[in-house]
């Protein structure tokens, strides 16, 4: 029998859903590096949360694992990277690791277990997962429309209110 990753392996995203990096039924060994940025200017620590299951939301999966990154370069928003890895082994167990890539500053390992759930736990997440997939992707979608719509807000300066006498219309036919 070949061993699989049961559940999507995740990071919790500032928006509350979540960024897969390993998806379920990935054949074992598995590994997966993703960059995240920071979320806000001159920001020194990311918390990473890890997330085991099908959903889009994190609330609505199960949280494995939880790091640091601390002593990230103070940079604008967006501008400091920090590189995630997953690395599940043969026997199911997860090993997480996170840098920044311009520090280098790399954290401590984390190892949850990842066999506690039977294969009767993962068809009644993966079903569940099935039947909320419409719901999810709504509300993700509004979820990423707030974070535009946030980001226009931004990005567009003040207007100033300009205000200009009023000029009289006239009609055509009174210019003949």
């Amino acid at each position: 029998m070949v061993n699989v990753v049961p559940l999507n392996l995740s990071v919790a995203l500032a928006n509350g859903s979540v960024s897969e990096l390993i998806q379920r039924d990935t054949i074992l060994p598995a590994s997966a590096t993703e960059l995240f940025t920071t979320s806000a200017d001159n920001q020194e620590a990311v918390f990473l949360q890890i997330y085991e299951g099908q959903r889009l939301m994190a609330k609505d999966n199960t949280l494995v694992a939880q790091l640091s990154v601390a002593g990230i370069t103070p940079l604008p928003k967006g501008d400091a990277e920090i590189e995630v890895t997953f690395t599940v082994s043969t026997k199911g167990v997860l090993t997480v690791t996170a840098s920044e890539r311009k520090a280098g500053n790399k954290t401590l390992e984390v190892t949850p277990d990842l066999k506690r759930l039977t294969p009767a736990d993962v068809a009644v997440i993966v079903k569940k997962a099935e039947d909320a997939a419409e719901e999810d992707c709504e509300l993700l979608g509004e979820l990423e429309d707030a974070e535009k719509a946030a980001e226009l807000e931004v990005a567009i300066p003040e207007i100033e209110t300009v205000s200009v006498p009023a000029v009289p219309v006239v009609p055509m036919q009174d210019l003949d």
